[in-house]
């Protein structure tokens, strides 16, 4: 799978930017884009004739907002487990991403995962799930 990228000015010269990218073989599937979590990844004042550069497995992009914009896949959220007599809780390091879904099988080699409904509560930057402890061993994923 290939991607591609186009960038587009929202007004006039030196005005905020966004960045998108899109899967080549289906350019109407947007993968990604600036906005999806504005806070970490907007692109601040576009800067005109600067495409971007792809190097080291990143996306850089030159901005006239006094700084270099640096694109790339971030680090996987490291799972914490805590066990007590009833109850299963897991709690991981948001991102600044809300795109998680809980799934279970009784089997890892299973085709068929079942989503949880369990409620993900967010608190001070760390997505927390709880579940009943099951007599049937459960994989989590």
């Amino acid at each position: 799978m290939g991607l591609t990228s186009a960038r587009r000015e929202r007004q006039s010269r030196g005005a905020a930017g966004h960045s998108s990218r899109f899967q080549c073989a289906n350019v109407t599937n947007e993968l990604w884009n600036s906005e999806l979590v504005s806070a970490r990844d907007s692109v601040g004042n576009f800067a005109k004739f600067c495409p971007p550069t792809v190097a080291n497995g990143k996306v850089y992009l030159a901005t006239f907002s006094g700084r270099l914009d640096v694109y790339g896949l971030l680090p996987l959220p490291s799972l914490v487990i805590g066990l007590s007599d009833t109850s299963v809780t897991l709690s991981w390091q948001t991102n600044g991403f809300s795109g998680y879904t809980v799934q279970a099988a009784t089997n890892l080699s299973s085709p068929v995962w079942q989503n949880l409904t369990n409620s993900v509560m967010v608190t001070n930057g760390t997505f927390e799930v709880q579940f009943r402890r099951a007599e049937t061993p459960c994989f989590i994923g």
